[in-house]
C-alpha cells in the first residue's frame, strides 16, 4: 500500500495577524506591532490605510508633544506673556522656571510682582460671579422716551459745566454712558500722579451728593429709577506711568525681608564673611532708588574676632533683582 505524503498548505494555515481582535488591541498597545500585523493582513489596500493612518499620527504625535515640551523657553514665554499682561499665563510659565536656570531670581521676582495683580483678578472674577447668582431682577424702566432723552440732555449739560468750572486745573473732560447709569470725569496728567485716589474720592462724593440732589429735584418720584454712578480716573497716559512705578517699588520691595526690614542677599553676605554669624542682630536697613540700581545701607551688632558685640554698618549696590553689585563700609 502505498503511503500519501500529506503536506500542510500555507495558505491554510492562520497567522496572528489574521486575528482582527488582536490587530486593533496592538494598535493601542504596541502601535508599530499593529501596523507591521495590518500590513501582512489579507485585506484590501484602502482598508489598510484607513487603519494605519490614525494610528501612525498617534504615533509620531505623542513623542513630538513630549520632546517639544523640552525645549520649551518658560521664563521667555513668561516674560512674553507678562509683557502682554496675561498675567495668570505669566505665572503659570514663570513658576515653570527650574532654580538652575540663569533667570530663576528674576523669575522669583516677576511671580511676586505678579501676586497683586493676579490676586486682584480672582478677586474680580469672583465678584462678578456673585452678583450673577445674586442678580435679581430688575424693575422695568418706567421712564417715557422723552424723559429719558431730558435725563442725557441733564447728564451732559451738568457733567460739561463741572469741568468747565475747574478750567482745565483738575478735570480734562466728560462723558455719560450709553444707558445712562455712569458718569465719567477724566483728570488732567498733574492731578493724575502721586496719591491721586485720596483727593478723586473725595471730589466723587461731593459731585454724587450734588448730582442726586439735582436728580431728585428734576425728576421728582421717578428718582429711584435713575441711579447713576460718578466716577473719576487718571489720565491714561499717566496711569501706565503710575502701574510702571507701582511696578518697580513692588519689585524693589520684595528683595527686603517682611520681618525685620533687612535685604535678604546683603544679610546673607554679611553674615557669610562674619566672625561669628550666629551673633548677627539686625538694626536697620535703608535705601535708595538710583534708577537702575538701588543703594542700601544696613547697621548691625555681630562678635568680632575677640568675642566683644560691636556695631557694624554696611553699604551695598544691588541691581533691580536683589543681586548685590559692590560692597563697601565692611
Amino acid at each position: 500500500m502505498e503511503t500519501e505524503n500529506l503536506q500542510t498548505n500555507p495558505a491554510n494555515s492562520k497567522q496572528w495577524y489574521d486575528n482582527k481582535i488582536l490587530l486593533i488591541v496592538l494598535f493601542f498597545l504596541f502601535p508599530p506591532m499593529g501596523i507591521y500585523g495590518m500590513l501582512k493582513h489579507k485585506t484590501a489596500i484602502w482598508k489598510k490605510v484607513i487603519y494605519i493612518l490614525p494610528c501612525a499620527f498617534l504615533l509620531l504625535l505623542f513623542p513630538t508633544a513630549i520632546i517639544a515640551s523640552f525645549f520649551i523657553d518658560n521664563y521667555k514665554e513668561g516674560m512674553d506673556s507678562y509683557y502682554k499682561r496675561d498675567y495668570k499665563n505669566a505665572d503659570y510659565f514663570l513658576r515653570r522656571v527650574k532654580p538652575d536656570d540663569a533667570h530663576y531670581k528674576d523669575a522669583l521676582a516677576k511671580i511676586a510682582i505678579l501676586k497683586p495683580k493676579i490676586d486682584s483678578i480672582e478677586l474680580e472674577e469672583r465678584q462678578k460671579e456673585i452678583a450673577k447668582s445674586n442678580k435679581k431682577e430688575v424693575e422695568p424702566n418706567k421712564l417715557t422716551p422723552e424723559e429719558i432723552q431730558t435725563l442725557k440732555d441733564f447728564q451732559t449739560k451738568w457733567s460739561e459745566n463741572i469741568v468747565k468750572d475747574w478750567k482745565g486745573d483738575y478735570f480734562k473732560n466728560s462723558s455719560v454712558s450709553k444707558s445712562g447709569d455712569t458718569i465719567k470725569f477724566e483728570l488732567i496728567k498733574v492731578a493724575s500722579t502721586g496719591n491721586w485716589q485720596s483727593s478723586a474720592e473725595m471730589n466723587r462724593e461731593i459731585y454724587q451728593k450734588e448730582y442726586d440732589s439735582l436728580l431728585k429735584q428734576n425728576f421728582n418720584n421717578k428718582y429711584n429709577l435713575l441711579k447713576t454712578k460718578i466716577i473719576i480716573i487718571p489720565d491714561s497716559g499717566q496711569q501706565k506711568i503710575n502701574e510702571a512705578l507701582a511696578d518697580r517699588k513692588r519689585q524693589i520691595k520684595v528683595q527686603f525681608s517682611a520681618w525685620d526690614g533687612s535685604h535678604r542677599e546683603l544679610k546673607r553676605l554679611v553674615k557669610s564673611a562674619m566672625n561669628d554669624p550666629s551673633s548677627f542682630e539686625h538694626v536697620n536697613t535703608t535705601y535708595k532708588d538710583k534708577g537702575d540700581y538701588i543703594i542700601v545701607q544696613m547697621s548691625f551688632r555681630g562678635k568680632n574676632a575677640f568675642g566683644a558685640t560691636v556695631l557694624n554698618a554696611v553699604t551695598a549696590k544691588a541691581d533691580l533683582n536683589g543681586n548685590i553689585l559692590s560692597v563697601s563700609k565692611f
